[in-house]
């Protein structure tokens, strides 16, 4: 089994986890989930909106270092942003900026499936 290596910008997203919900910071509003910790992937992001415009973006993660820094990625691109934005992120488009390998790609699925379920969760609290 060969080691797995990180681009520079998978190594500086998962060492800051921006966006990682911490214990001393209340959850905001609405979440939602995507994936299995006992399948080594479990998403969960948790937001608030006000407005059509994400206030605060949060994410945990049982994952390896490619979706905590693709997390912490999304979460910079879309708080303080519309909504809508969060609907047409694509995980190919992750995968490329932070050079994830091919074998990773069902893992941004379940990234794009949990940021989905929140924000549906979002628009039908607006």
């Amino acid at each position: 089994m060969s080691e797995m290596r990180y681009s520079a910008q998978v190594t500086e997203l998962f060492d800051e986890a921006y966006g990682a919900l911490s214990a001393d910071e209340g959850l905001p509003a609405l979440s939602g989930a995507a994936g299995d910790r006992a399948r080594g992937c479990r998403i969960q992001f948790f937001a608030d909106v006000a407005e059509g415009n994400i206030t605060r973006l949060r994410y945990l993660a049982y994952a390896c270092p490619h979706v905590i820094a693709a997390c912490s990625l999304v979460v910079k691109e879309l708080e303080g942003g519309e909504l809508s934005k969060a609907f047409v992120l694509e995980p190919t488009d992750l995968m490329r900026f932070l050079e994830i390998p091919a074998e990773k790609a069902g893992k941004m699925l379940i990234l794009q499936d949990a940021l989905l379920e929140c924000c549906r969760a979002a628009k039908a609290a607006d």
